[in-house]
């Protein structure tokens, strides 16, 4: 299989918080699958792979099945509300794309992973600790 470049989206840009001794600027993308595609994991970057909805991905994340970071979670709320992969391209190239780079705050003694409300994602905390 070819990749088309062209048929990439860019959905969203995060930065790793400055608190991390390793630092990333991570971009994600949303493309239209082929019909019948099989994913095929590489055995080091990836080792494993499943076709999953944003919504059963998160609801997998509630129960405890799956451990899905911030930035995850996130991106696949923003995903669940598209209604079908078209909807989705269409609503990720009708916005712009603002960097997200988390930080930490404290309320009430403790600490919450939060991004700024313009990045998109409308008001988003986690607390950590």
């Amino acid at each position: 299989m070819r990749l088309r470049l062209h048929g990439l989206s860019d959905f969203a840009r995060w930065f790793t918080p400055t608190f991390m001794n390793k630092r990333f600027d991570t971009w994600f993308y949303v493309a239209r699958a082929p019909e019948r595609l099989i994913a095929a994991c590489d055995g080091y970057e990836t080792v494993d792979a499943e076709w999953l909805s944003p919504a059963s991905a998160l609801a997998m994340g509630e129960a405890g099945e799956r451990t899905i970071i911030f930035p995850t979670r996130l991106n696949l709320e923003l995903l669940a509300q598209a209604h079908s992969a078209q909807d989705c391209i269409t609503c990720t190239e009708a916005r712009a794309i603002e960097a997200v780079l988390p930080q930490i705050v404290q309320r009430d003694g403790k600490n919450f992973l939060t991004i700024p409300e313009s990045a998109g994602y409308g008001i988003a905390s986690e607390a950590v600790g």
